[in-house]
This record gives C-alpha cells, sequence and structure tokens, in this order.
C-alpha cells in the first residue's frame, strides 16, 4: 500500500522507526487526513492493549498500546489480544524479550531491507502458560508496565521543559 500523504491536521501515522524505547514517539510522526485514516483503519485498528511489532526495516522495535485516542499504522505487525487483560502484558514482554527477536532475526528475509514475513508472524507458535499463572504474571507486571509508562511521560515533560527553558537561559533571559 502507498503511503498516505502528509496533512496539516487529521491523524498520527506510526511507522517502526516511530517506535523508541517501547513507546512511540509521536513527536517524529506526520499526520494523514481523517479520510485516509479510515481507509487505514478498515484494515488495522490498534487499540489499547494491542500489541505493535515493527517488522520491516527496523525490525522488532515493540510497542504495547497505552494511548486512548486514534492513530493509523504502517509497516509494523498488529497483534490483537482475544483477552487484553490477561494477554497484553504476556505478549508484549514475549515479543521484546531478546531471546525472541534474536530467534525471530533469525527467520528475516530481504536482502536490502530485512522483515518479516506475515507468514513467519501468522503461524508463530507462542507457548501460553495456564490462566492462573498469566493472571498471577499480569497482576505482578501491570503495575511495573503502569509505573514505566508515568515515567516515561513524565520524562518527555521534564524534556519539553528543558527544550524551552535552556535556550533562554543561555541568552541571559532568565538567571538561576
Amino acid at each position: 500500500h502507498d503511503s498516505p500523504k502528509a496533512s496539516d491536521t487529521g491523524y498520527y501515522l506510526v511507522t517502526g522507526k516511530h517506535i523508541v524505547n517501547g513507546f512511540i514517539d509521536f513527536s517524529k510522526c506526520y499526520l494523514i487526513s481523517y479520510d485516509d485514516h479510515k481507509q487505514v483503519m478498515q484494515r488495522s485498528k490498534p487499540e489499547k492493549g494491542d500489541i505493535i511489532f515493527s517488522n520491516i526495516g527496523t525490525l522488532g522495535s515493540t510497542v504495547l498500546v497505552d494511548q486512548d485516542f486514534e492513530f493509523s499504522i504502517k509497516n509494523v505487525a498488529l497483534f490483537k489480544p482475544k483477552n487484553r487483560d490477561k494477554y497484553s502484558a504476556f505478549l508484549y514482554l514475549y515479543f521484546s524479550d531478546p531471546w525472541t527477536l534474536t530467534y525471530m532475526q533469525s527467520q528475516s528475509l530481504g536482502t536490502s531491507q530485512k522483515f518479516f514475513s506475515l507468514k513467519l508472524l501468522r503461524g508463530l507458535e507462542i507457548m501460553i502458560p495456564s490462566i492462573s499463572i498469566l493472571t498471577i504474571f499480569n497482576d505482578s507486571v501491570i503495575s511495573l508496565l503502569q509505573q514505566r509508562t508515568l515515567l516515561h511521560n513524565t520524562n518527555q515533560k521534564l524534556q519539553e521543559a528543558r527544550d524551552l527553558l535552556l535556550p533562554r537561559l543561555m541568552n541571559g533571559e532568565i538567571t538561576v
């Protein structure tokens, strides 16, 4: 599919290069029109609790969707757990695991640009623990993932404040 054109207003378009350290860097994304967004959403609609996994170019960058707003995706795999409350954290950490990434890298195709084929992704066999073990795991991990998101958001706000204040400090507009 062709990439939608940038628009002055609309919805973010997220690709694999926008996944940085397990989070989506929306500041690097461009906006696409409502019509283009609607067309993309017909085939892939990321929702809170889904896992996005880069499968072309930048391989293996993984994010657990924790946004409550709509955005479009392109050139990434979207995993939609049947039960987000039970499986999302487990699958996110599975796809983030170095062993998983090493195995998948060995299965990548392409010469000039590596990619994970849809056949590979659809054919993955993941051993899932019992519901009782998953519940214990999820109860232990979900608060850590939420804290990680909170710290990430705080760091972003601190970086914005630094970027706003540092030039003023260097120009002598404010003093310490």
